[in-house]
């Protein structure tokens, strides 16, 4: 089993994503994120991999959903979503991937299991709408 973590970073109404670099999905988007390191936390995985990916420091994280993929040829997937609308420094993709800010996450091509969480990052975001 691969473990992944992923945030959907949320401000004013808006979710960011990133554009996949590398894989089997290269151009989709997604929500940033990556691999949790053996002895790693969730958590600090995904803390990790935003500061990589972004240059952003999360300061609060919601475990929003999750998804599970059997793939034929890798090892099975779990996919760990969290909502974050509390950061500092300015997302950028600091690995060259293009990053956006969307309203309507149906409005772009996204990896099977990203596009298996929409429904709830769609609720996260409506519990959040003031910020």
């Amino acid at each position: 089993m691969q473990l992944v973590v992923a945030g959907a970073l949320c401000r004013r109404g808006r979710v960011l994503v990133a554009q996949r670099l590398r894989g089997d999905e290269v151009g989709k988007w997604e929500f940033p994120g990556g691999k949790v390191e053996p002895g790693e936390s969730p958590e600090a995985g995904l803390t990790r991999e935003l500061r990589e990916e972004l240059g952003i420091d999360i300061t609060v994280l919601v475990p929003i959903s999750f998804a599970s993929i059997a793939r034929s040829e890798s090892p099975h997937l779990v996919l760990l979503l969290y909502g974050c609308d509390s950061w500092s420094g300015t997302p950028r993709g600091r690995e060259g991937q293009e990053i956006a800010w969307v309203d309507d996450l149906e409005d772009i091509e996204m990896p099977a299991a990203d596009i298996s969480l929409i429904a709830s990052v769609r609720a996260f975001l409506a519990e959040h709408r003031a910020d």
